[in-house]
């Protein structure tokens, strides 16, 4: 069995990668667009409704990738714009169905190719960027649209259709010609040879985007922390913030990257990737310029759970925060959801002089508010040596203690006191209940949807999988593809929405 899977629009970051790897634009014209909505705690556009500003969006951008393509037709195309439009027919064909991912229909190539010879025989320039613009604007292009091979019950994707979903998945892009290459030849007809692909296409330097993606995510921290107050914190620069992203993307690249690709070596981690501005934050004396070098780590930090961009998203512009910290770890980490506060319920805290953040939030968290709170605030706490900057304030008591989990059917391998986020990340790094809240989080990541039931036997798969391969971040990538829920799709009956 498998879950029925959403139709969604394509990010951001796969358009912009698309762009990139269709026409060698490397402008990221989506960086503009729109936001994905959060759907199981990842980007999704499975959910929101095309605004007439998506589409203006959409317009603009594809006008202005043909625009800039038109000017530089040889270097991408290797045909000469002017005379040979049976070489640019055969491009556009081509490009065509790697932006498609894999499905051009018949017709749809017909009405692409006569459009452009409409154009062609009085502006060949035009008719180019026509061509061009077309693609981009495609509903093939925009959309995951997978109708697998089958009219009932649970029916495999096609080859292309699973080619497609590797490529958005392991590149957040289009496929190559060697991935439609392997769909034709018959290779993607079951798991191993899935996995085949996923392994050359994981090896390939195209998945570092998709790996930082999915680090960044799974953290809540694709976008720089908020400002900091400036009189507290005259560090923190817009620089600052989005040197902090990055270090957490580069790590999990690099950790991803080893032989191990230890799921513990994320937690425990003695190194990171600083640049100078994140040296001085993390006094540390390697980084000097702007480039971002291997860099050891103090004995107050160890793995992403120290990193100052999860420090930092986690607290406000002036104060820490146990509730957002606290929070992260027992959703992020142990997949242990927490209600939303009630309606119209106040969530700011209020600074009060000869009070302590402690003491405020304490105070704050009391009422009908206090069986949440108590499975996210005494986590938080637990995080107190570190300032709203993501700085180390030696000498500040960080005990925490984990409740038990809020869900009953969970492992309970933390539960207890801790003292500070290292020993915190020692923890998770052995906790069964984080390895395997680590395996649901890669499945939502790659389907773009919430796991179900019917999702049970994939995700018992993909468990044992990541198991066997000794917690390695990047066979769980392999694992999860092989899956029935990555394979497969519950098929539509006429009448029934497509997706």
């Amino acid at each position: 069995m498998t879950a029925w899977q959403p139709l969604r629009r394509i990010s951001r970051l796969e358009y912009n990668n698309a762009v990139r790897d269709l026409f060698k634009d490397e402008s990221q014209p989506a960086a503009g667009f729109v936001a994905e909505e959060k759907v199981a705690g990842f980007s999704s556009n499975s959910k929101s409704l095309v605004s007439g500003l998506a589409v203006e969006q959409y317009l603009n951008a594809a006008e202005g990738v043909a625009e800039r393509a038109s000017n530089a037709v040889p270097g991408i195309t290797g045909c000469s714009l002017q005379s040979d439009r049976s070489c640019i027919k055969n491009w556009l064909s081509k490009t065509a169905r790697r932006a498609f991912r894999g499905s051009l229909p018949d017709d749809e190539k017909s009405s692409l190719l006569s459009d452009y010879d409409a154009l062609a025989s009085s502006d060949d320039k035009a008719a180019f960027q026509l061509g061009v613009a077309s693609i981009l604007t495609s509903p093939r292009f925009l959309y995951t649209m997978e109708f697998g091979a089958g009219s009932s019950g649970v029916v495999p994707l096609s080859a292309n259709e699973l080619a497609g979903r590797l490529s958005l998945t392991l590149w957040r892009s289009v496929p190559d010609e060697a991935l439609l290459a392997a769909a034709d030849a018959g290779k993607l007809a079951n798991a191993q040879g899935v996995q085949e692909e996923a392994r050359r296409m994981i090896a390939d330097k195209k998945a570092d985007p998709a790996l930082g993606d999915f680090a960044v995510q799974w953290l809540n921290v694709e976008q720089a922390p908020s400002g900091k107050d400036a009189a507290a914190f005259p560090q923190f620069t817009p620089a600052l913030g989005n040197a902090m992203v990055e270090e957490t993307r580069r790590f999990f690249v690099s950790v991803a990257r080893t032989d191990q690709a230890s799921f513990g070596e994320l937690f425990t981690a003695d190194y990171t990737f600083a640049n100078k501005d994140l040296g001085g934050l993390y006094q540390a004396q390697e980084p000097t310029s702007s480039e971002f070098v291997r860099t050891p780590m103090p004995a107050s930090r160890r793995g992403v759970l120290t990193h100052a961009a999860v420090l930092a998203t986690g607290a406000h512009a002036l104060q820490t925060s146990p509730v957002l910290r606290g929070k992260l770890v027992r959703e992020q980490l142990l997949c242990d959801p927490i209600a939303p506060p009630p309606p119209g319920t106040n969530t700011n805290v209020p600074l009060v002089a000869g009070k302590t953040d402690e003491q405020l939030f304490d105070e704050h968290s009391k009422g009908p508010c206090a069986n949440c709170h108590k499975f996210m605030d005494p986590i938080g706490k637990g995080f107190a040596g570190y300032d709203a900057n993501g700085a180390f304030k030696s000498g500040t008591a960080s005990a925490g203690f984990i409740e038990p989990p809020g869900l009953s059917e969970l492992p309970d391998d933390v539960s207890g006191p801790f003292d500070g986020p290292v020993a915190l990340s020692q923890k998770l790094a052995n906790s069964k209940q984080a390895q395997q809240c680590y395996a649901v989080q890669t499945m939502r990541w790659a389907l773009g949807r919430e796991e179900r039931t019917a999702d049970a036997c994939s995700f018992d798969e993909l468990w044992k999988a990541f198991q066997s391969s000794g917690l390695n971040v990047r066979e769980v990538l392999v694992a999860m593809v092989g899956t029935p829920a990555f394979r497969f799709r519950t098929a539509q009956k006429a009448g029934q929405s497509c997706q």
